[in-house]
């Protein structure tokens, strides 16, 4: 859990009177879980009060199933003090049925969820419903967004576009041979505890395919597959632009560490070293750090505005963009070529409606 220490490190009339936007969106976690939450977001509130800053905005990303109806009138109240609209709750339900949910949602269940995105909206709360478009859901998303209408939701998000992604980037692996964009199937990590809970075996099997659209995939691939010759060569060559960056973002994880996206996380639990091919095992990043004193990007030891003036901010990281991948003080990393080579910068995220 996020510490208190932390958050005041993070959140402090520095770094505040000009923020634009806070998101609750757990790579680890789900924000709901936190025992502090109410006190932590009141800070957020005092502290913008504090700083004269009135345009903030806050997102809380959920699947919703925790805590009960007053729990969330009382989260509703908290979140109308930020800037509308722009602040809302983003509800994660991906089917219109227990079962269907579940399929993804494992173990979340589907009437406990709508009956809190309902108590939420009751007293004045802005939701959306988000849709995480599937082969074994895609036969309802219609039906779906007629409900979320129906309920008053303010926006209905489709996302279809991480079978897109996962096929890009595997694609861009295949550059130079001969092989066409498929659909992607990924197994989902199946836990014992979890299955104990889920109802409906076909929500156990954890065989989740996801939707692509191949001539999408092969349209945003044209011109990479016509600069480069090999995955090797894009490696190497590929132009960086910063997804995040752009965007005046960064992240911040459960145990304080300042990333410059969210992508960078998989670095914390050894991830890329077991599941990229790099030049340093996927440990360039660490091979990069490693020159920095400990601590460096941690919440719980220093303010945010120290950390985002560190040098990895200030210039290693848009230094690393244009060196090679086997540079041995500031490497290109891996992931970002995943996520922010020129294959990639493309691929929108969702398909917002507002209803």
């Amino acid at each position: 859990h996020f510490t208190w220490e932390a958050w005041q490190n993070l959140f402090n009339p520095t770094t505040m009177k000009n923020l634009r936007m806070v998101t609750y969106n757990g790579t680890w976690g789900d924000a709901i879980l936190h025992p502090d939450i109410f006190k932590f977001t009141q800070h957020l509130i005092d502290t913008l009060k504090e700083v004269g800053n009135d345009r903030c905005g806050l997102e809380i990303a959920t699947n919703g199933g925790l805590h009960d109806a007053d729990w969330w009138k009382q989260m509703a109240e908290l979140t109308k003090q930020f800037h509308q609209p722009w602040t809302k709750v983003i509800f994660a339900i991906d089917g219109l049925d227990d079962k269907t949910h579940q399929m993804y949602r494992r173990a979340v269940s589907w009437p406990k969820l709508m009956e809190n995105a309902k108590a939420y909206m009751s007293v004045g709360g802005r939701a959306v419903w988000q849709w995480l478009q599937f082969d074994h859901n895609k036969h309802q998303t219609l039906d779906a967004k007629q409900m979320a209408t129906d309920l008053n939701f303010a926006e209905f998000w489709l996302r279809g576009s991480r079978g897109e992604r996962l096929s890009i980037q595997d694609s861009i692996k295949d550059l130079g041979k001969d092989v066409e964009a498929k659909d992607k199937t990924v197994e989902l990590y199946q836990s014992k505890s979890v299955d104990k809970r889920v109802k409906y075996d076909d929500a156990k099997t954890g065989n989740i395919k996801y939707i692509t659209d191949s001539k999408k995939v092969e349209k945003e691939l044209k011109e990479v597959q016509s600069k480069y010759t090999n995955y090797k060569d894009y490696q190497e060559n590929t132009s960086i632009s910063c997804i995040w960056g752009n965007k005046g973002k960064i992240n911040v994880e459960f145990n304080g560490m300042v990333h410059p996206c969210c992508f960078l996380n998989h670095y914390m639990n050894n991830f890329w070293s077991k599941n990229i091919d790099s030049s340093f095992d996927g440990g360039e990043y660490e091979l990069m750090t490693d020159a920095y004193d400990n601590n460096w990007n941690n919440l719980n030891f220093n303010p945010l505005q120290d950390i985002l003036a560190h040098k990895f901010y200030r210039n290693d990281l848009e230094e690393s963009w244009g060196n090679s991948t086997t540079d041995l003080a500031l490497p290109k990393l891996s992931v970002c070529v995943e996520h922010c080579g020129e294959g990639h910068n493309n691929i929108s995220s969702y398909d917002v409606e507002k209803l």
